[in-house]
């Protein structure tokens, strides 16, 4: 069990983890701060039985919660050993990047949206409007294919600890024939989104890793959520009904919902991305909707709520769920209802 000092005056904690399994070859060292993993998804490689490793663990000004846990060859993760950290240094410069990806110019031209690039302009404008350090990576229309999403993700890399990143996609989203989702690149094929198309885990990779520990993942797309595949079903959707149109080309259309909630029905649906990558995630639909866009709205609905919030101070990532989410069911009549990854309650940052 490692020692930690419960406050320090550095930006960073260096302790050294001796691990060891009598069964079984130790696989990996997992170290989170604020329930984000610092060295990713798949942790420090170890090997052997036993195991001395030394880290050095960065730290954000104010209360850290540093857990150190290790993983098995058979993927049985140890208790987590859980310490609070305070980190006494001032608070530095920081920036905010974001990735804005937004796709409305497909190769198949009868697919393509009216708002959904614009709705990546527009959130990059008023994250830079609003003023600081504002670093937009914009990844439009014919520039999105999978190759040009993923190829931002240098730039991602390119922060601090102190530093937020944010990944925004407005598009189609899309399930394949096994009920696996994918985020439309420009050149996906509608028939099989998985030879073009970008699959979610990649699109929620990109914060994986990175040095920010404040990372923060927007998706305004139907399907949004994790789908039951048990238990769903596909239905053609109509792309456009009147000034409305639909951000998906297949509904999933649950059978048996009896009288579940909406808010349990979304709970059941979306998988916890989160522990994964660390990013708090807002997503514009439930695994079971579709997104809407509209004149009326001059947006996709679920950004024209976001901007909203932001606008109206709304800033905390807990406060922006609610109120988008509240506003989006109000906008749309309980036809869209956005869900969000479990809330990270040990790091709920402010976007500005």
């Amino acid at each position: 069990m490692p020692v930690l000092p419960p406050e320090t005056a550095e930006r960073q904690v260096a302790f050294d983890v001796k691990a060891s399994d009598d069964e079984i070859a130790l696989d990996r060292l997992n170290v989170y701060v604020n329930e984000v993993p610092i060295f990713g998804l798949r942790g420090r490689k170890l090997e052997g039985k036993e195991a001395l490793a030394h880290v050095d663990a960065p730290l954000l000004p104010g209360r850290n919660l540093v857990q150190v846990s290790v993983t098995n060859a058979k993927g049985a993760e140890s208790l987590r050993e859980s310490y609070e950290v305070t980190c006494k240094a001032p608070p530095r410069p920081s920036k905010v990047v974001l990735l804005a990806v937004g796709v409305s110019q497909y190769a198949d031209a009868r697919m393509n949206l009216t708002y959904a690039a614009k709705d990546a302009q527009d959130l990059a404008a008023l994250l830079t409007a609003h003023g600081g350090n504002v670093q937009v990576v914009p990844v439009l229309d014919t520039a999105a294919t999978r190759e040009g999403i993923l190829a931002a993700k240098q730039q991602l890399l390119a922060t601090a600890p102190e530093d937020e990143v944010i990944v925004f996609y407005a598009g189609h989203g899309l399930l394949d024939e096994k009920l696996d989702y994918f985020l439309a690149t420009t050149d996906v094929d509608y028939e099989h989104p998985a030879a073009k198309g970008l699959p979610y885990e990649e699109l929620e990779g990109l914060v994986d890793g990175v040095p920010a520990l404040r990372r923060l993942v927007l998706v305004d797309a139907c399907h949004s959520g994790e789908v039951d595949k048990d238990d769903a079903t596909l239905a053609a959707a109509n792309l456009s009904d009147g000034p409305v149109k639909s951000r998906g080309l297949k509904v999933v259309a649950r059978k048996h919902l009896g009288v579940k909630s909406a808010a349990d029905l979304a709970a059941e649906l979306f998988a916890d991305l989160r522990r994964g990558s660390g990013a708090a995630v807002i997503a514009s639909a439930s695994g079971t909707e579709v997104a809407f866009e509209s004149s009326e709205w001059n947006n996709g609905v679920f950004t024209y709520a976001l901007l909203e919030g932001l606008r109206a101070g709304k800033t905390h990532v807990s406060e922006l769920r609610d109120y988008t989410s509240a506003r989006v069911k109000e906008l749309t009549h309980g036809q869209q209802t956005p869900t969000a990854r479990r809330e990270n309650l040990e790091f709920d940052f402010s976007v500005w």
